[in-house]
């Protein structure tokens, strides 16, 4: 194996807190279908979060809309796992580009019954000299 090879990598999903091994697994499926990467791994974490501060609900009303100052906010996410061998040739797949991570998020939303967030073109800004 080549020393830059990547043969397993690992994406982070955002999910609700009444998301299922079941529908992870079949958005895993999805993904195998559609870019040939196996999802070999499901971690679920729903015990993460942060309690709420007054601060933080002055600072972003809209994201701790129905939270109260000492509630717990749930960082639910799902790790998933995914064999990037490409076992025909041995070889490791080529990365995703550009055009293929918009149609994750798409499949993901669907898949998870989740609302699909607002799709971007933006630049990241590039930091010049001080």
């Amino acid at each position: 194996m080549q020393k830059s090879c990547e043969p397993i990598k690992e994406g982070v999903v955002v999910i609700k807190e009444t998301t299922t091994m079941k529908e992870l697994q079949e958005l895993g499926k999805k993904l195998d279908q559609e870019f040939g990467i196996k999802c070999i791994q499901i971690h679920i974490h729903k015990d993460e979060g942060h309690d709420v501060t007054l601060a933080k609900l002055i600072a972003d009303p809209e994201k701790y809309k129905g939270y109260g100052v000492g509630d717990f906010k749930r960082n639910c996410h799902a790790h998933m796992v995914f064999d990037w061998i490409d076992h025909d040739t041995g070889k490791t797949r080529k990365l995703l580009g550009k055009k293929d991570f918009p149609r994750i998020q798409d499949l993901t939303a669907d898949t998870l019954g989740m609302e699909r967030g607002v799709s971007s073109d933006l630049q990241h800004l590039k930091c010049g000299p001080i």
